[in-house]
């Protein structure tokens, strides 16, 4: 019986299709920028510089828009996982965008 038990959990595991889940997106800025996602969910939370989304894995564009800048456009990819991802907004010297996963 165990085995048949065994058996039948292996096979279901094998065949069993791959699920998507929404992860958290949690994107964090200098306070006077706006982020928000184009084409996407409204932020769950928006409050000094922390944004936060469920959003589902695959391609979005984000859009910053800094107070006395102008307006840019990123792309990014949601990966498949669990848990919350973790963006870091930052422009260097030079005005390039910065973008740190973690």
């Amino acid at each position: 019986m165990l085995a048949v038990g065994i058996a039948f959990a292996a096979y279901q595991a094998w065949v069993w299709p791959d699920r998507v889940r929404p992860r958290q997106l949690v994107v964090l800025a200098p306070e006077g920028m706006a982020v928000s996602v184009i084409d996407g969910p409204e932020p769950l939370d928006s409050t000094r510089g922390v944004n936060a989304w469920m959003v589902n894995p695959g391609p979005m564009t984000l859009l910053i828009q800094h107070s006395d800048g102008p307006t840019e456009e990123t792309p990014i990819t949601i990966p498949k996982g669990l848990g919350t991802l973790m963006l870091d907004i930052q422009f260097d010297e030079n005005g390039i965008l910065q973008i740190g996963y973690f």
